[in-house]
């Protein structure tokens, strides 16, 4: 009964503390749509050599929010994201743009696929300050969507 006693309240708080780790986790950018990624506009990206990709599952729009169900290999620590455009449209009625998500991995190299949702604000890759659209792509994802704004 003592060793009872003693395992109930050492289960809980592990508990605990694998709850608040996992939510320190999600609480990094762009994790929901109210702390949703800012597009960084990076003349001529490269992107970087020691890059670990992310896959995009599946993607969605709502508004001016791009919301990416997307999968990673980790587990073991904290992850954060960027998201950048070089700035440079490819000719189409509307014009097309892509974006670069950037995983910063902390050299994490657990093997656990981590399933996740990212949140991404695209106003920044708006073509004009006029309503308009943009066709939009993620580097990892064939799928694309058209984003249509209006004038801010």
């Amino acid at each position: 009964m003592k060793t009872f006693r003693i395992l109930l309240p050492l289960s809980v708080l592990f508990a605990l503390l694998a709850a608040c780790n996992g939510s320190r986790q999600l609480a990094a950018t762009g994790k929901d749509a109210k702390h949703a990624l800012k597009v960084t506009r990076v003349p001529d990206f490269t992107r970087p050599e020691n890059h670990r990709p992310v896959t995009i599952e599946d993607w969605t729009l709502e508004g001016d929010i791009a919301k990416l169900a997307i999968s990673y290999s980790g587990g073991c620590g904290e992850h954060s994201f960027n998201a950048f455009f070089d700035g440079k449209y490819m000719k189409s009625l509307p014009p097309r743009a892509g974006i670069f998500i950037q995983h910063n991995h902390g050299e994490d190299n657990c093997r656990k696929l981590i399933m996740d949702t990212l949140y991404i604000d695209l106003a920044e890759i708006r073509y004009n300050a006029n309503a308009g659209s943009v066709i939009v792509g993620f580097d990892g994802s064939d799928k694309t969507l058209e984003y249509s704004y209006k004038a801010k």
